[in-house]
């Protein structure tokens, strides 16, 4: 039988049907095609570092049989411990869906911009918060309504619609009492897709699926904020 892992924030004991839905539907997936997959958090780890012949990891204290995968779903909340599990996993050759590198990538929004804007792929237009705000700048390059995010965030937290100037100023004020150092980008609001988005899923460098998430309260679709999630078909 095939063995895997998911490394989650939450021990698989504290899941809830609810919050954690799309962990409990690899479990439920993974019980069908006969594979056995356990639900972990990185703090389950003891991480000593090792010669790349040993087969087993320390997990709550016991030497476990290293996994044939691992699936990390931490997404932009990955620690350093966490990713640091990841890249000991993935040096004692277990295969890591996504890895270390990219997970790092990603937990930066502003990284991921940069990187979809060198492949000439089409992205909102986006500028990184710099105090005290040049609002002339701001209304040149991005425009009202403006999209206000921390550069680290997952679930729709973390991200707010400025309508006009004085919120948006109301805004920055109110963050730079709080940090002057944060990191927050802005964003182009893209009207015709207020409150829906497409995920798309690629695996090799193909299209495998889609989803379209919807909402008819917020510019956010966030299933996890309320959000309804139907499949879509990709031409």
């Amino acid at each position: 039988m095939m063995n895997g892992f998911i490394l989650y924030k939450k021990r698989e004991e504290e899941l809830t049907p609810h919050g954690d839905y799309s962990v409990l539907r690899f479990k439920e997936a993974a019980v069908k095609m006969g594979i056995s997959l356990r639900i972990l958090c990185p703090e389950q780890f003891d991480l000593v570092v090792t010669h790349p012949d040993r087969k087993s990891i320390l997990i709550n204290g016991q030497s476990t049989q290293l996994p044939d995968f691992v699936i990390p779903r931490m997404g932009s909340e990955t620690t350093y411990f966490g990713l640091a599990v990841i890249r000991q996993l993935e040096r004692l050759g277990v295969y890591c869906c996504n890895s270390s590198v990219s997970i790092e990538h990603v937990k930066d929004k502003l990284y991921v911009h940069q990187m979809l804007a060198q492949s000439n792929l089409p992205t909102p237009q986006t500028m990184m918060v710099k105090f005290p705000i040049n609002l002339d700048i701001v209304k040149k390059e991005i425009g009202f309504p403006i999209v206000v995010k921390n550069i680290i965030g997952t679930r729709g937290e973390g991200i707010y619609l400025s309508e006009s100037e004085s919120r948006f100023l109301d805004l920055m004020e109110l963050i730079r009492s709080y940090n002057a150092q944060a990191n927050i980008i802005l964003q182009e609001f893209i009207k015709t897709s207020s409150g829906r988005d497409l995920r798309v899923f690629v695996i090799g460098g193909q299209v495998i699926g889609a989803m379209l998430r919807q909402s008819e309260t917020s510019f956010k679709a966030n299933f996890s904020m309320g959000g309804k999630v139907e499949p879509f078909a990709i031409d």
